[in-house]
């Protein structure tokens, strides 16, 4: 007798938008001296690119970089270089986390019956939107951003 267990035979379980409740995504944004900005890298971890890392500062991402540079004193500023010889090493400045004025976590909610069809999202237009004063923080939003690991606590 020959025995398969039952993960051989279907490891696989299409889910269907009458199994669903609700079905959003997170996303994360920041926000410093009145500016969103929905790319950034903690440069206290840093990432691939980075030689060492910064705690304290934190590195803003694509287009809003020279919109939010342009707002931040010039002797707050920290000037790093990121990348790797064979691509290119760049100089860049990193801000002090001191200047975020709010986290923002947005949970937007995306059409429940279209996941079994497609991996398209079709957003519903809903959303919730949870901010978080960093120098006064609600106990509740801190909380949930941390079990979404959307900030963390570092000794």
């Amino acid at each position: 007798m020959h025995f398969t267990p039952r993960y051989f035979l279907c490891p696989f379980h299409r889910i269907r938008g009458t199994e669903i409740k609700t079905f959003y995504e997170y996303t994360s944004s920041i926000v410093i001296n009145g500016i969103e900005c929905d790319k950034y890298v903690d440069a206290g971890i840093g990432h691939i690119g980075y030689h060492d890392t910064y705690p304290g500062y934190i590195e803003i991402e694509g287009a809003k970089y020279k919109e939010v540079i342009a707002t931040i004193p010039q002797e707050d500023l920290k000037m790093i270089t990121v990348g790797d010889y064979k691509d290119g090493l760049f100089k860049i400045n990193i801000i002090p986390k001191k200047f975020i004025d709010k986290i923002i976590l947005r949970r937007k909610y995306l059409h429940p019956d279209c996941i079994e069809f497609s991996l398209e999202k079709f957003y519903t237009g809903e959303e919730d939107v949870f901010e978080l004063d960093p120098k006064n923080p609600n106990t509740e939003v801190l909380e949930m951003m941390k079990k979404y690991r959307v900030i963390e606590e570092r000794g």
